[in-house]
């Protein structure tokens, strides 16, 4: 999905759905930024969230002959490029939790 789909999903939400609660947030395990929005969906409390963040250019492994050791990745990300990233949640209340929603079911 590209960032223009999902603004145009976040603006329908806005205007369609009350108490909407939205904000921002750092990614934690590599550079970028994502947005999110919470709100009572029609299969209950749902969340969505668009990523920006840097595409990966390169992936280095490094190994250690050490027992007990554990590989490490060095990860390179490109300065220009940027990948956009759509996700989908459920609130699951069994499990307190939220529970990724299979995008390839939909046609977004």
């Amino acid at each position: 999905m590209k960032q223009q789909r999902f603004e145009e999903i976040k603006d329908m939400i806005l205007k369609n759905f009350k108490d909407v609660e939205q904000g921002e947030f750092e990614l934690d395990d590599m550079p970028g930024e994502g947005e999110y929005l919470e709100f009572d969906g029609p299969i209950g409390k749902m969340r969505l969230e668009g990523i920006n963040k840097p595409a990966i250019e390169k992936t280095d492994i490094i190994a250690t002959k050490t027992a007990g050791q554990q590989a490490t990745e060095k990860r390179t990300y490109s300065e220009t490029d940027k990948v956009f990233v759509f996700k989908a949640y459920k609130w699951d209340e069994f499990e307190n939790d939220w529970l990724k929603i299979d995008m390839e079911d939909f046609e977004v």
